[in-house]
């Protein structure tokens, strides 16, 4: 099978980001050359005859409602939960380093939906804010995806957020998303990194714990210079810990919000 590379995309109010038709058609090789996947058959001969035809793909970034597209028989559909946000760096006039930890990315879940229903309503997990200024405060943990009844994908935890001290300090990086449920796959959130400060090491060597990689990557990068947390920067992935080694305060990374990807199939 050859997938036709002309797709244009186009993105409605609803947060729903679709692609056009893509134009498929078969196409024969060699005895085993042809991989069998989802839906799809082939011959002894080496000739494929697709059971099912990819027709379309729906990526589905706000809460709302999906539609399957005219004639599909099965859809494909993938969710991650939002990523937790990174902690915040408090220094508390001791001009000692800080390093906070990064938020965990949210959980995984695919599932192959035979019977199609008409229409199916999405939560999208939101992304958990880093920790704010004025206090070791503690990243916000990411939002749940729901695909309808049927898939459950649970946000990361946000990563703790620490006080400088002379002797050192550790902030803990926040827990993956929970273990996903109603999938065929069902999987749990990379957790957010560790950030680690140890004053004691020529002038103060520290680095902030990076944000937990969602199944779509992302997680924001530790610092190793002072700063706030940096960001995720795709979906369902933590932000970072924020870093400080002057009588200063910085906030922690944005983890960012899930999504759910659907594959239609004729």
């Amino acid at each position: 099978m050859t997938v036709g590379t002309g797709a244009s995309v186009v993105a409605s109010g609803t947060g729903i980001i679709s692609a056009t038709r893509l134009a498929a058609t078969s196409s024969c090789g060699t005895a085993g050359q042809f991989a069998t996947g989802i839906g799809v058959s082939g011959t002894a001969a080496g000739c494929a005859t697709p059971s099912t035809k990819l027709i379309d793909y729906v990526v589905v970034s706000a809460t709302g409602t999906y539609t399957p597209s005219a004639g599909a028989s099965a859809i494909f559909v993938e969710c991650v939960g939002g990523g937790g946000g990174g902690g915040a760096a408090f220094d508390n006039g001791s001009s000692n380093t800080g390093a906070a930890g990064g938020g965990g990315g949210g959980s995984y879940a695919a599932i192959y939906i035979t019977s199609v229903a008409a229409s199916y309503a999405v939560t999208i997990g939101t992304g958990g804010a880093g920790g704010v200024t004025g206090a070791a405060n503690a990243g916000t943990a990411g939002g749940s995806t729901l695909f309808a009844a049927v898939l459950t994908c649970p946000g990361g935890a946000g990563g703790a957020g620490v006080t400088t001290v002379s002797n050192g300090v550790i902030g803990a990086g926040g827990a993956g998303g929970a273990v996903s449920t109603g999938g065929d796959l069902n999987t749990g959130g990379d957790p957010g990194g560790y950030g680690i400060a140890i004053p004691q090491l020529s002038s103060g060597q520290y680095v902030s714990g990076a944000g937990g990689s969602s199944h779509f990557g992302g997680g924001g990068a530790g610092r190793a210079t002072e700063g706030a947390g940096n960001a995720a920067t795709t979906f369902g992935a933590g932000g970072s810990g924020a870093a400080v080694d002057t009588n200063t305060n910085k906030a922690g990374g944005a983890g960012s919000a899930g999504v759910c990807v659907v594959s239609e199939f004729y």
